[in-house]
């Protein structure tokens, strides 16, 4: 019997702890797990800051009046944490992931498993024990290939003309951890930042999704990563020169889908 399947001995109550971030990458998945029933008890996002003096979290409640100062709260637009907030979702800014108050904070959530999109800190083994079932990880890749904290902007770099998502069991090893759901589309010409991330979004919370009603069923199953596989690191300002032999269309493409970095 596997790991993933021993997990899965009483999964058919699910409480998802979802980790997130500011972008569309975090949200879309998430408003589509709210959309199907999920039952999420919490948001996990990091804290932005690196000041010393932070607590190991932090509960984020909503402010009184919002529409005061519109211009100075990062909350006004929709992110996790106000879409949280709109479902009455507790929203947790966590600076040290194995803080005996972190741990015993989101354990009384009770939550069975996690659900990652986008999240900027990497998560220590001590960490991703939280849960029973695991953490399913959305990446914006067809892992093996584009490991690493920025997948859409290498894609890109190297001019694919396909991609796609992957949802996998978080382990230790950055972006590894066995296969739960794939899927590979085309990429359009001319796509921007944001829609890229809209595109990959969309299909990787609908992904997400499917492994969450599979896992409540006892039917989640995974296969490994294979050998192989590429990492790359965040993108210098090298990185975002342009290449002599490159085509019109890959020029366009990059300069189209980085315009925002």
């Amino acid at each position: 019997m596997s790991e993933l399947q021993r997990r899965l001995s009483n999964a058919s109550a699910v409480r998802v702890l979802y980790l997130g971030m500011f972008g569309q990458l975090s949200l879309i998945p998430l408003q589509l797990l709210l959309e199907a029933g999920v039952d999420v008890c919490g948001v996990v996002v990091p804290v932005m800051t690196t000041a010393a003096d932070h607590t190991p979290l932090t509960e984020l409640r909503p402010p009184p009046v919002v529409s005061e100062l519109p211009l100075l709260n990062r909350y006004v637009e929709q992110t996790v944490v106000q879409l949280a907030w709109a479902h009455n979702i507790p929203v947790y800014e966590v600076s040290r992931f194995t803080a005996a108050e972190t741990l015993a904070t989101l354990a009384a959530l009770r939550p069975t498993v996690g659900c990652v999109s986008c999240f900027s800190k990497r998560l220590p083994t001590r960490f991703l024990a939280l849960v029973p079932d695991g953490f399913l990880n959305m990446h914006p890749s067809l892992l093996p290939a584009y490991r690493g904290p920025a997948p859409l902007f290498w894609v890109l770099r190297e001019g694919q003309r396909r991609n796609g998502v992957t949802v996998h069991m978080m382990e230790a090893q950055l972006d590894h951890g066995d296969i739960v759901g794939q899927n590979s589309f085309a990429l359009a010409d001319g796509l921007s930042s944001e829609e890229l991330e809209q595109q990959h979004a969309t299909a990787g919370g609908r992904l997400l999704v499917q492994a969450i009603e599979q896992l409540k069923h006892g039917r989640l199953q995974g296969r490994p990563q294979g050998e192989g596989g590429t990492y790359y690191s965040w993108p210098r300002g090298a990185d975002f020169q342009l290449e002599r032999q490159w085509s019109a269309r890959r020029v366009f493409n990059f300069m189209r889908g980085t315009a925002e970095w």
